[in-house]
């Protein structure tokens, strides 16, 4: 559980880092980040049965829910927000169906958030390749990790 709440630490650093910005704006190393430090949290909660899983969904192109606001940014920074402030309580109060509810909602939201980042900032697939190379470099970093043990 404290592997879990130490990765869950760096994200909800990385989305105050995001409220500095008036517009809420991502980069691709942030989004990158995100991604590594929520598959790290993941890890940590639900062991490598779930690694897999997370692999696709943060390497593929879909159509996720897009929130309703005017700025994308702002919407999407807090959403995730809440949702991870929800896990965050559920670490500490909740059992484990709570936990496994709250992780669901973060992990849904992030992979929608990672989804609508490629199709609303990453329209041209040449930018799309450049995004999605880093995402490989990051799980190819994990996958030494979860080799290694760490």
């Amino acid at each position: 559980m404290a592997d879990a709440k130490e990765a869950l630490d760096d994200v909800n650093a990385m989305l105050d880092e995001f409220k500095k910005d008036p517009n809420g704006r991502f980069n691709d190393a942030q989004v990158v980040f995100l991604i590594k430090m929520w598959t790290k949290t993941s890890l940590a909660m639900r062991g490598t049965s779930v690694y897999s899983t997370l692999k696709i969904w943060f390497n593929k192109r879909g159509n996720p829910g897009k929130p309703d606001d005017k700025n994308p940014y702002l919407s999407w920074r807090d959403e995730l927000g809440g949702d991870l402030i929800a896990f965050r309580k559920a670490l500490s109060d909740g059992g484990d169906a709570a936990i496994r509810s709250a992780w669901e909602t973060a992990t849904n939201t992030m992979r929608d958030f990672v989804e609508d980042y490629r199709n609303q900032y990453k329209p041209d697939s040449t930018q799309d390749k450049g995004f999605a190379r880093q995402v490989t470099v990051a799980f190819l970093a994990l996958d030494k990790e979860i080799k290694a043990g760490g």
